[in-house]
């Protein structure tokens, strides 16, 4: 766990209202691609917001990063920054992470769906490196994951 300076509520939502209007705002798949490789991630680590407020908001962008995923097949995730995410949220010490690992997880379990066969037998080797530290809900997705 890192030493990251704690924003106040109004910064959190501003950062995450900012990031869900690039998103919102990308005017082709390729943008909205590249926009989720920036700030998927990160967005990702606002649901462990010490605020509800917060927290509420980074639900509502999931949800359209969510339907607008699953309606083009083509779009790409960050498949290894959200592994790298699920094994080690860059969260405050006493941060609940469960919902950026279980949140990370879902969108790890999307992007490697993605894959051509090439791209998944080169991350395969990422996904299993490790699988018995994670937090059992988690252990378990990427043992799914890797089953596919």
């Amino acid at each position: 766990m890192s030493g990251f300076v704690q924003l106040s509520e109004t910064q959190e939502k501003s950062l995450v209202d900012r990031v869900d209007l690039k998103l919102v705002l990308a005017k082709d798949d390729r943008k909205f691609e590249e926009t989720l490789n920036t700030f998927l991630p990160p967005l990702l680590l606002k649901l462990a917001s010490p605020y509800q407020t917060v927290r509420s908001v980074v639900y509502e962008s999931i949800k359209h990063v969510n339907s607008r995923v699953n309606a083009n097949k083509d779009i790409k995730l960050p498949v290894l920054k959200l592994l790298d995410q699920l094994r080690k949220p860059s969260l405050n010490q006493g941060q609940d992470a469960t919902n950026v690992i279980t949140y990370s997880a879902l969108f790890l379990s999307k992007g490697v769906e993605r894959l051509n066969d090439e791209e998944a037998m080169k991350i395969l080797p990422n996904l299993i490196q490790g699988i018995s530290e994670l937090p059992e809900l988690a252990s378990s997705r990427v043992f799914h994951i890797i089953c596919k």
